[in-house]
């Protein structure tokens, strides 16, 4: 697999990722692992847990655009987040809204800008605030969901969001700096996964309400 990633280009000629940065040549493949306990609030509350996040909903779809390229339109993206805001407002109520997206940002040219291109096109001017972990963590492939989405419990759990992806390509149309001044206290966060084959992943996870 490592051999047929580098032929097309999509494994970084550096030693790092560098999601979303002019300089991004693709992803750093890492090991990785994460365990995640899905139960019910009743059940939780029966043993005297504290969740650290609320899975809201999610869906899996699929492009059927091409074996190992995105779809550089992200029609699919498209529909999957336009749902999950939908979602949002039908769970938690009118006005609610996702204040943070983490996006699966490989690092490679063509899927981030397919991936950002999404974003201008679903949310317009008003953009979450926007994450790139795969610039910390590097690609764990199939096990870089569930390690992304046991960060994204933490971060709503501490009501803290991670650092504004820092040196971003002028081209995709981002600011550079994060909006509001970095005040985000996330309650509503969507969380983006993709692979190889045109799988999509859209995940609306939020803050446990007291």
């Amino acid at each position: 697999m490592r051999s047929a990633m580098e032929r097309n280009r999509s494994v970084s000629s550096n030693v790092d990722c560098r999601p979303l940065s002019a300089g991004r040549s693709g992803m750093a493949p890492v090991e990785g692992a994460a365990c995640v306990i899905l139960e019910s609030e009743a059940h939780a509350r029966r043993r005297g847990a504290s969740p650290l996040a609320e899975w809201i909903g999610g869906e899996l779809a699929n492009e059927a655009f091409h074996l190992m390229a995105p779809d550089p339109d992200a029609r699919v993206l498209e529909e999957l987040l336009q749902r999950a805001r939908a979602c949002a407002v039908e769970r938690r109520g009118e006005g609610s809204e996702v204040d943070w997206i983490s996006l699966h940002a490989t690092g490679t040219p063509r899927f981030d800008a397919a991936e950002v291109g999404c974003l201008h096109r679903v949310f317009g001017t008003s953009l979450p605030w926007i994450s790139a972990l795969k610039r910390t963590t590097g690609h764990a492939l199939a096990a870089s969901g569930l390690l992304e989405a046991s960060l994204i419990a933490e971060g709503l759990r501490a009501r803290a969001v991670p650092s504004w992806p820092s040196e971003i390509d002028s081209a995709l149309g981002l600011p550079n700096f994060p909006p509001h001044g970095g005040e985000v206290k996330p309650k509503l966060s969507v969380q983006i996964g993709q692979g190889m084959g045109g799988t999509v992943v859209v995940n609306l996870l939020g803050a446990v309400e007291a």
